[in-house]
């Protein structure tokens, strides 16, 4: 679908557009699914959608890309390699790329780094997004340099963000990831799970640029970091099971990130100091990790 000014993007003067291009076809299921998130994550933007396949020509002459908060670019380097047709016949049989196919990937990533740097050059360019996607073999060599090449870039442009073929596959959980099918109708070479992976993770890192960072977290005990009533069962009695643990690995990271924890809890402060003395080794969170603690039953 090629770009066009109509009622979508004459947004709101607050609003705020992101730009999007891929290397093949953006199919309702991907845009649908960026939109189900913005609305879910109270974002209000607007989707500028560029020409088919011009990612490489939006970050050299932009126009979705211009006027734009943030910019979205997928890239399937599959796509790099085919010279299609009416049919667009394509490698979803999982064949491992041949040497001629994984040189012409490789001249085209760093065709791709170059205007990624030409685009970022100034320090008033939009933020990018580039969504990676996974290749049609996990022994694809030039898809794992291309990863590799990517995440090194971001490391020097601030303003930079990849989405790895690791992460997409692992939001698939065993799920088929392409559609020969609809590949060859339409060039679109995933399936409707993929795209929505690839939507998810796309508005994830929307999310970590438009919405404010929380710098504080007060925190209830019981049935929270850990399950039972403290003041019930005991020390002894309270319970730390996965769902626990994993909760107080997120906290600590945030914590080790310079976020603030606090605790709120109805109970008595020497049965929470209790399961902090008694069961430290069993705790992931220890309570120097704690700025404040307000306990007590008023």
């Amino acid at each position: 679908m090629a770009f066009d000014e109509s009622a979508e993007v004459q947004a709101k003067s607050e609003t705020r557009l992101i730009g999007l291009a891929a290397t093949f076809t953006c199919s309702k299921i991907l845009l649908s699914g960026l939109k189900f998130w913005l609305r879910g994550l109270g974002i209000d933007g607007g989707i500028k959608e560029a020409g088919y396949a011009q990612v490489l020509q939006e970050l050299n002459s932009p126009v979705a890309f211009r006027g734009t908060a943030v910019n979205i670019a997928i890239v399937n380097v599959a796509d790099w390699t085919q010279q299609r047709d009416d049919q667009h016949e394509a490698p979803c049989d999982g064949n491992k790329p041949t040497p001629q196919e994984e040189t012409v990937v490789m001249e085209h990533i760093r065709l791709l780094i170059g205007s990624i740097k030409s685009a970022l050059a100034s320090p008033s360019a939009s933020p990018l997004i580039v969504v990676l996607c996974p290749g049609n073999s996990e022994s694809d060599s030039s898809m794992a340099m291309a990863a590799e090449m990517l995440l090194s870039l971001q490391l020097e442009l601030s303003s930079l963000y990849i989405v790895t073929p690791e992460e997409l596959r692992g939001r698939m959980q065993g799920v088929e990831i392409f559609d020969p099918v609809s590949h060859r109708i339409g060039h679109i070479p995933f399936t409707e799970e993929m795209l929505c992976a690839i939507a998810t993770a796309g508005a994830r890192r929307l999310y970590h640029l438009f919405c404010p960072r929380v710098k504080v977290f007060a925190l209830d005990c019981d049935n929270t970091l850990w399950g039972n009533a403290v003041g019930e069962v005991g020390s002894q009695g309270i319970v730390l099971e996965e769902s626990h643990l994993a909760l107080q690995r997120l906290l600590l990271q945030h914590h080790q990130a310079g976020a603030i924890l606090c605790l709120c809890s109805r109970n008595e402060k020497q049965d929470v100091e209790a399961v902090f003395r008694d069961r430290s080794q069993d705790m992931l969170l220890q309570w120097p990790h704690f700025a404040s603690a307000r306990i007590s039953h008023r």
